[in-house]
Formats: C-alpha cells, structure tokens, sequence
C-alpha cells in the first residue's frame, strides 16, 4: 500500500514539474506591418534565402526576439526563419517609460503627437507614407497605441483605427 502511494506521489511531482515550465512559455504573436511584404529568410540576415513572403497584417509567432538584434525568430506560415524586428508590430512592453516613444509601448498605452517642425502628423490607413491619410492630427494630440514597432504604430485617434510613424510620438 506503502508503495502505490509512493508512486502515485512521484507521479503528481513529475507532471507538476513538467507542467510549470510550460505554462510560463506562452506565445508571443506580432504582426507584419510592412507597407507590401515581409520576407521570412533562412538566417537573420539580408544575404539570407527567402523562405517565404507575408504581407502586411498576417499574424507571426515570435520565437526568439533578443538573441539575433534587429532580427526576430519566428513562426510565419507553417516555416521557421527571421523577419526584421522594423516591420514587426511590438513585442511587448519592458515597463520602461521615457519621454520619446521606442517602438516597445504596450497596447492600451496612451502617448502623445509630437513632430520637429510644429506641424501636424499624418494618420494613415496602412504602415506606409505612400497610403491614404485618415486625419492630420495637432502636436499634442492624445493617442492610444494598439500595437507598435521601431518604424510605424498603430493608434487609435478621434475614433479611428490607423498608423502613425513611431517617432512622431512621445509618452509625456
């Protein structure tokens, strides 16, 4: 009797300790927000062979986005390969807070219109500066950010879904 309850402990022991790493590896998804397509290459470099083509607004797995710099790991189509860190939506928020935007701001968080030259920025429909504007928004201007990268952040403004170019944009 001794026994069976041994066993059975061991057991319960093994399955929660295999149980508890795999919880805390939860997928991490972003979004290509390329104005056309984003390559998936075989290497985390341009010289790299291009395994796939993914336009803009399909949905990748990050694998690995710290060890390869401006590269991410990652999951696209059923391949494995690298796609450049720019043309990616944000990984996720490191709960840093400055005053100029860094492509990292987590969803929900609200930041502000800034530009160099006091005029208004552009709103677009799509990340790139060759798709139609949605709005012009005033310096200032409050926005809530749905996703963002290095390059381009998707926004809510005004009751509009659209992107802005992340460094026309400030936390205070």
């Amino acid at each position: 009797m001794k026994m069976k309850r041994l066993i059975a402990c061991f057991a319960a022991v093994v399955v929660l300790a295999l149980a508890l790493p795999l919880s805390a590896l939860a997928n991490t998804y972003a979004t290509v927000v390329a104005s056309d397509v984003l390559y998936l290459r075989d290497e985390p470099s341009t010289d790299g062979e291009i395994l796939g083509r993914y336009r803009h607004g399909t949905k990748v797995e990050i694998l690995n986005s710290t060890k390869y710099r401006n590269w991410a790991k990652v999951r696209a189509g059923g391949k494995v390969g690298y796609m450049y860190k720019s043309y990616l939506s944000a990984f996720s928020s490191d709960g840093k807070n400055s005053n100029s935007s860094n492509g990292n701001e987590a969803s929900g968080t609200t930041m502000y219109v800034r530009s160099s030259n006091g005029g208004p920025v552009n709103l677009r429909r799509r990340a790139s500066t060759k798709t139609s504007l949605m709005a012009r928004m005033p310096v200032g201007s409050k926005v809530t950010v749905i996703s963002s990268g290095s390059v381009w952040t998707r926004v809510m403004y005004d009751g509009k879904d659209g992107w802005v170019m992340t460094k026309f944009l400030k936390s205070k």
